[in-house]
């Protein structure tokens, strides 16, 4: 009998497991689609197959599994659960191997991930909180992050936060100007693999400049 009961548990968990997975599809293939306003509980619903109701059931409102959508494509939120290791794993180099590693990674993901790159342009296209919300927490995640920073440029010429974001602002326009028109930037297509690949050796080559000259020493590059 024990066993039967936990059978049952274990399937209606699959179950629910499943229709939240086809919920957050669909509410990305709407969003891709149509945009954002298009997003209302019956079209999911109705395209998804499912009851309404267990859109509130699941995630409580339609804003909530949005939300939930926005969380599994955004490169960021993806380094959440691991964060605390990530920094202890970068005390070694005062965070320089990390925020190489983590503008290389970003460019590949953003590059290669189309659902990304709809969300960005979403983001700086219509003001709304959701949008604001996924900013703020990876605001949340980098100011965790730059604590590794902070004693190596402490005292420096060097703001690594604003080297910082200029990279990954770099990052997310020279991909969405290439994916958009495909035209060339700076004389360089990132469509093509060699010339990413020079993007790639030079994003961690500005790291290392800045790590070089950030503590007015001029050592902690080498």
């Amino acid at each position: 009998m024990k066993k039967r009961k936990r059978n049952k548990a274990e399937a209606k968990t699959r179950d629910r497991k499943a229709t939240e997975e086809k919920l957050i599809r669909t509410t990305g293939d709407l969003f891709r689609k149509n945009g954002y306003q298009s997003l209302k509980t019956a079209l999911i619903a109705r395209e998804a197959g499912v009851d309404r109701n267990l859109i509130y059931r699941y995630f409580g409102d339609v804003a909530e599994l949005f939300k939930r959508y926005l969380f599994g494509q955004d490169f960021w939120m993806g380094y959440q659960n691991n964060l605390d290791d990530m920094i202890e794993s970068g005390r070694h180099d005062d965070g320089k191997s990390l925020a190489k590693n983590l503008l290389v990674s970003q460019l590949k993901y953003f590059s290669e991930n189309s659902q990304m790159q709809e969300l960005i342009h979403w983001e700086i296209s219509e003001s709304n909180q959701i949008g604001r919300g996924i900013s703020d927490e990876r605001e949340r995640m980098g100011e965790e992050m730059f604590v590794l920073t902070e004693k190596h440029f402490d005292g420096g010429d060097v703001n690594f936060r604003a080297v910082q974001m200029i990279l990954i602002a770099g990052v997310y326009y020279m991909v969405l100007h290439a994916k958009t028109n495909g035209s060339t930037f700076c004389g360089l297509d990132i469509n093509n693999k060699d010339q990413f690949a020079i993007v790639e050796k030079t994003l961690q080559q500005m790291v290392d400049w800045a790590y070089y000259f950030g503590n007015g020493s001029q050592s902690g590059g080498k």
